[in-house]
């Protein structure tokens, strides 16, 4: 179990009251990672969610001859991972923690659905929480999508539509 005061400086936390932090505190641990160690593997079974309590952790992505690139650094008080949370599915990057190592809070999927089948009001601003987190992200994947798609099409003169 965790200290509640642990949770209070996380910024996707902030309209959680003290009662809820407790609780989730309650079912989240705590875990030290040193520098360059895996928290998970592109292709992993997706089982929890993190939250940087100290240091950072890098996401990074395969590139051509097995060349790995970072594309996201999470730092203090950030969140990731938590698609995991609602479909249980493979992760679709790596993470390391960063050269000066990283300490993470992690909720499982086991805990996360231990909270939601109580059916209490936590559990669903919880899921409000996380289900905006991944709305945000699947449109901000979507606009850069469209600016790939866009570019192209410039620069191979095929027009776009008005």
């Amino acid at each position: 179990m965790m200290d509640a005061n642990r949770l209070r400086f996380v910024e996707v936390f902030d309209n959680f009251d003290d009662r809820e932090l407790e609780l989730l505190a309650s079912v989240m641990d705590s875990r030290r990672f040193r520098a360059g160690q895996s928290v998970f593997r592109k292709g992993d079974r997706a089982t929890a969610c993190y939250v940087v309590l100290a240091g950072s952790v890098h996401v990074t992505v395969e590139g051509e001859n097995n060349s790995s690139t970072v594309v996201a650094s999470m730092t203090t008080g950030r969140m990731f991972g938590e698609i995991s949370l609602v479909d249980g599915g493979l992760r679709s990057a790596t993470c390391l923690a960063s050269d000066k190592g990283a300490e993470l809070a992690m909720l499982g999927r086991t805990e996360f659905d231990q909270i939601f089948n109580a059916g209490s009001p936590f559990a669903f601003k919880l899921m409000d929480l996380i289900a905006a987190r991944v709305v945000d992200r699947v449109r901000a994947a979507a606009g850069e999508l469209q600016g790939v798609v866009l570019h192209e099409r410039s620069g191979s003169g095929i027009m776009s539509p008005d």
